[in-house]
């Protein structure tokens, strides 16, 4: 694997997000706005609410995207409930469309990939690892900057002590121009990044068992920036 796992991008990124995209998943009553939450207070019971960063307005970090040789790998978000009890009814992530300023590689929000909800009882994903639901994103209408996937997902019901990992799969087609990570040519998706959020991590690999490892074990001190919808209970 490249130290470099990431390529930094450098030059134009555009705040805020494509409205064309924004609600492109969002099915059902159970997407319209809703208040957004705050992890670690207080949560208000049985009402659902967003958490995390619904705005794409957090303390932005580098977009991060494959190396050469690793477009079918995986990078997942941790997700801690705010409280004992949660009911996932709903998530929102973010891709990066544009220039990267590395090589000729571009970002491109437009290509088909695939998004996983993992839950499980470690702080790091597990190696084969239980996916309770997965989706194929279609390929869809070039964006522009900062592009917005939503959608609803059946009742997830996570109990105390468990964690729900959202991963994404990259889909590109790379090549390397210089033999390096950082002058790769070519498409591939991007993933948009906190500087605030939970830990992320990297698969290492394409397929179980993976080898996940913290994103701070290459340097990258951000994490994909992902919002999860649902609601808080006391108890069952």
């Amino acid at each position: 694997m490249h130290s470099a796992l990431f390529s930094v991008l450098t030059g134009l990124f555009v705040m805020g997000i494509n409205p064309a995209h924004a609600d492109e998943f969002d099915h059902g009553a159970r997407d319209m706005p809703l208040p957004e939450g705050v992890l670690g207070s207080e949560p208000d019971i049985n009402l659902e609410f967003w958490y995390g960063d619904t705005d794409n307005n957090c303390t932005r970090g580098t977009p991060t995207l494959p190396c050469d040789g690793e477009e079918d790998h995986w990078i997942a978000q941790r997700f801690t409930p705010p409280s004992n009890y949660f009911t996932v009814t709903g998530l929102r992530y973010y891709l990066f469309d544009g220039t990267t300023g590395l090589g000729t590689q571009l970002c491109d929000a437009s290509l088909g990939h695939t998004v996983q909800l993992i839950v499980g009882t470690d702080e790091v994903p597990r190696s084969e690892p239980d996916v309770v639901f997965s989706w194929s994103v279609v390929p869809g209408t070039p964006g522009t900057g900062v592009v917005g996937f939503q959608r609803s997902v059946p009742d997830i019901e996570l109990g105390p002590n468990e964690y729900l990992y959202v991963a994404i799969k990259y889909y590109g087609d790379l090549k390397p121009d210089t033999g390096t990570c950082n002058t790769s040519s070519g498409t591939s998706i991007c993933v948009e990044t906190c500087m605030d959020g939970e830990p992320g991590f990297w698969s290492n690999t394409s397929e179980e068992p993976y080898d996940w490892t913290d994103l701070k074990a290459f340097g990258i001190t951000s994490t994909p920036n992902v919002a999860i919808r649902g609601v808080a209970h006391s108890k069952r």
